[in-house]
């Protein structure tokens, strides 16, 4: 089976049989979308045609009004900001996600007319870095004369609009419950929606909210193509927005029926891995049948064999994420918000080295109950563990959060503020008490308005809160620590 892959650099030609990788093109602008139509002998794709780190301003957004779609070797005017996923449709027009727009892009290569479909009346995706407000359209799906449309959604959550087409009217929208940032739509005979929960390196299924399938490394999953018997979904690992040209991409191959892993193919330092598309058979994520010409695509540079350290690297994966899916009872009792968590010796959770993530318990207690659990310190000095409370979305923002660090708990003037430069809000609490112990047990208790915390059997702080700032999700979060015998009781 071949696959074609776009990442930011380059568009690979991948042999799923032998693992080689070729590159058929790296000399156009950034790559994102891969369509075509059936019984087309040439290729589309999207392409920014601008550096995609700068997208944090006004004026830089206005600027980024570059993007354009090739159709082969032909481009289209330049009407499109930071576009992503593409889809060729059966009239002829290209469904483009017009991201930094804020909406979906109808486009009419033979006129260059085009229509913009939008869900509210933001111009842009975001001004700010740290301040998104648009909805960060990033795929389409196109099935039964409907259209999908997935919004990433920033701190609002993701969701899924469901048009009708090619008229575009808005029927349904399926909202994700504790999930923000996802990418791909597939959907199955039995209307199973899927997608890519990128922030948890995972698989999910959108109206049981189950995690499928994880990575159970610090992956960043998109891209996602679907045979009769597999489902390949493309690895980017979790890196910072200028270091995605030179990273090193990968693909997992799952089995359809079980989600167990089947294989890992390294794909090399050709960037993040942004789409993926079967070739040569049916392609249940892209419904536009096989493509015509896969000989103009290998007839470019030659094949390049995993060396020596990719060989050793996709094995060391395959063998921790084995490890990681035989521990399912585990980890299954939670859902992944973002991150990606370890487990180790088969009781202790544990965060990825030097990244900071979040478990959130798939149901709420009531009002009234009692959280504890055994924690440990991998590296005291940037460690800390804390009980999530409050959370409303946005995996680093809008939650409360106690946080226990080893030398002592943190206090910034008694009132709300930045830990560490982090961008979530969280209390910080004040304990006599320095250094803590670098193991041991961490206990809150809930009684309605007002909030325990007892570490190692010492004396407790309580403190009371609004019942808004309460409401909302219960989880851990944590960075270069772990914690084990997670419990829960009502009182």
């Amino acid at each position: 089976m071949k696959v074609l892959v776009a990442t930011v650099s380059a568009l690979l030609l991948v042999d799923l049989k032998t693992a080689a990788v070729k590159v058929v093109e790296n000399h156009r602008s950034e790559y994102y979308g891969i369509s075509w139509w059936p019984n087309s002998d040439s290729i589309v794709l999207s392409h920014t045609d601008f550096d995609n780190t700068r997208l944090d301003s006004l004026q830089n957004y206005v600027n980024s009004e570059k993007g354009l779609l090739s159709f082969g070797q032909h481009p289209s005017s330049t009407f499109l900001s930071d576009p992503h996923q593409i889809l060729c449709a059966p009239d002829q027009q290209v469904i483009t996600t017009n991201t930094g727009k804020n909406c979906i892009t109808i486009y009419d290569k033979n006129t260059d007319f085009r229509r913009d479909i939008r869900i509210n009346d933001v111009p842009w995706d975001r001004f700010v870095t740290d301040n998104p407000y648009g909805e960060h359209f990033n795929s389409v799906f196109l099935k039964n004369n409907f259209l999908y449309v997935l919004a990433h959604g920033w701190k609002k959550g993701s969701y899924i609009l469901q048009y009708t087409y090619p008229q575009c009217e808005l029927i349904k929208k399926y909202p994700i419950k504790h999930k923000t940032g996802l990418h791909n739509i597939w959907i199955d005979e039995a209307e199973n929606i899927f997608a890519c929960h990128s922030e948890a390196g995972g698989l999910v299924e959108v109206h049981s909210n189950e995690l499928l399938w994880s990575s159970s490394h610090a992956s960043f999953t998109r891209g996602m193509a679907v045979a009769n018997d597999i489902i390949i979904i493309g690895d980017s690992g979790l890196i910072s927005r200028n270091n995605r040209k030179s990273s090193c991409g990968d693909l997992w191959i799952l089995d359809r029926k079980t989600f167990q892993t089947l294989d890992f193919i390294p794909l090399g330092n050709y960037g993040v891995v942004r789409e993926v598309r079967i070739l040569d058979t049916l392609d249940e994520a892209h419904p536009n049948g096989v493509f015509k010409n896969i000989a103009a695509l290998e007839n470019n540079e030659s094949n390049a064999s995993l060396n020596d350290e990719q060989q050793n690297r996709r094995q060391k994966k395959l063998i921790t994420n084995q490890v990681f899916l035989e521990n399912k009872n585990t980890w299954e009792k939670f859902d992944f918000i973002t991150g990606a968590f370890a487990i180790e010796n088969s009781a202790w959770l544990c965060s990825q080295k030097d990244i900071s993530s979040l478990l959130l318990l798939k149901k709420n207690p009531s009002s009234h109950f009692e959280l504890s659990v055994e924690y440990a310190f991998d590296c005291p000095k940037s460690g800390y563990l804390g009980f999530v409370f409050g959370y409303k979305g946005n995996q680093q923002a809008n939650m409360l959060m106690f946080v226990l660090n080893y030398f002592l708990w943190k206090n910034l003037h008694e009132k709300w503020g930045k830990f560490k430069k982090l961008f979530w809000q969280c209390l910080v609490l004040k304990n006599k008490i320095s250094p803590i112990a670098k193991t041991g047990c961490l206990t809150i208790q809930r009684r309605g308005e007002k909030i325990t915390i007892i570490c190692n059997n010492k004396r407790p702080v309580t403190y009371t809160f609004s019942p808004d700032e309460l409401e909302g999700e219960v989880g851990i979060r944590c960075l270069n620590a772990r914690f084990k015998n997670f419990r829960i009781k009502n009182l």
